[in-house]
């Protein structure tokens, strides 16, 4: 099992998720996920820039950094790589929580790239669904075969998590790909924000979707109003 609490006790951790009193007018999203799982590029593709730093092979992100929208409407948090069995993944989060002066998270992103959840891994999701945030898991990397085709590999993943029961929104994952052209095509995000915008608070779902504007003609484009992404800090890049 996962130890989440840290120093702090069950009800001092989830005051730092879940205050409803917290309204910030802001979405804040917590980006976890294994070592190499493409969190950072994941949010480089949300936001349409460079914004996290990436890197292959080891933890890039030191710690858990805010990057806002310049109207303040949207800030994904992204979290450092861990290895299966680390205690501080939430622990870490909150104590930046606590530095930046935030209340809550809306949503967590558990995000892996291979097509494995193992018992670590299920602890951790079923951990941040007992602290009442909703858990959207994201299969990254998952590129189009040619024809626009899914690899049946993902797909056999895909009903094998729905298979095992676990508290995540709709019941399986997101497959996606952030790679922008010409070393891939991008797919999944639209459908990932959307899963996030129907599980947000009501009040923040303006917010939300005031944060992003999407191509139509594409529909495959994600893009936040203004390409300017403030980086709020938290750790030091390698």
């Amino acid at each position: 099992m996962v130890d989440v609490a840290g120093d702090h006790d069950d009800a001092e951790v989830a005051e730092g998720f879940a205050d409803p009193a917290a309204d910030l007018g802001q979405v804040n999203i917590a980006v976890f996920g294994p070592t190499g799982a493409g969190k950072s590029s994941l949010v480089n593709a949300v936001f349409g820039d460079e914004t996290a730093p990436t890197g292959v092979g080891e933890p890039v992100t030191q710690s858990f950094t805010g990057y806002v929208n310049p109207t303040g409407t949207l800030c994904i948090w992204d979290g450092r790589g861990y290895e299966t069995g680390e205690r501080k993944p939430l622990r870490d989060l909150r104590k930046e929580l606590s530095r930046k002066g935030r209340a809550r998270m809306d949503v967590a992103w558990f995000v892996i790239r291979d097509h494995r959840l193992d018992d670590g891994r299920k602890e951790l999701i079923r951990e941040l669904a007992a602290l009442g945030l909703p858990v959207i898991v994201v299969v990254t990397g998952q590129d189009r075969r040619p024809g626009d085709e899914v690899d049946p590999r993902a797909l056999q993943f895909v009903e094998a998590v729905r298979a095992m029961d676990l508290p995540i929104v709709d019941g399986v994952p997101v497959l996606t790909s952030a790679a922008p052209p010409p070393w891939g095509e991008q797919h999944g995000l639209l459908e990932l924000l959307e899963r996030t915008r129907r599980v947000v608070p009501v009040a923040r779902r303006e917010a939300l979707e005031a944060a992003q504007r999407i191509d139509q003609s594409t529909k495959r484009r994600l893009a936040v109003m203004s390409r300017e992404v403030v980086p709020l800090g938290g750790g030091e890049s390698a």
